[in-house]
């Protein structure tokens, strides 16, 4: 409805998925993305892109694809479920691993911190 009122229509999104089950982060389960995009695409005005989702920060060797050699499983398989589901696009990969996102198929990277530095914190008042 916002995006309507908004003039952008359609509103293109992404499914965020809680790649590694981490308590810390949102985000579906790798489970629940065909019915979450079976429900987003009855809604009016959202284009439905793919996944997003932000990988542990330290990789555990298991989840490395063959001897710790080429992109780590985990992002292998958040590849082949963008595929899986029709949505194809897959946003993958932040500063410090997208160069391994993109050799997993990543089409989309965030990498506000390369290009502006550290956050800084702000001041509570």
């Amino acid at each position: 409805r916002l995006a309507g009122e908004a003039g952008k229509i359609p509103f293109p999104v992404f499914i965020e998925v809680n790649a590694a089950d981490e308590a810390s982060k949102g985000g579906a389960r790798a489970t629940d993305v065909s019915p979450l995009a079976a429900l987003a695409a009855t809604l009016p005005g959202i284009s439905l892109q793919g996944i997003m989702a932000i990988p542990p920060a330290e990789i555990d060797d298991a989840l490395y694809a063959g001897a710790g050699k080429g992109p780590p499983r985990l992002y292998l398989d958040l590849r082949q479920l963008a595929d899986a589901t029709g949505m194809g696009k897959l946003s993958l990969g932040m500063s410090g691993d997208y160069k391994t996102a993109l050799a997993a198929g990543s089409d989309c990277v965030r990498i506000g911190r390369s290009l502006f530095g550290e956050r800084r914190e702000h001041a509570k008042a």
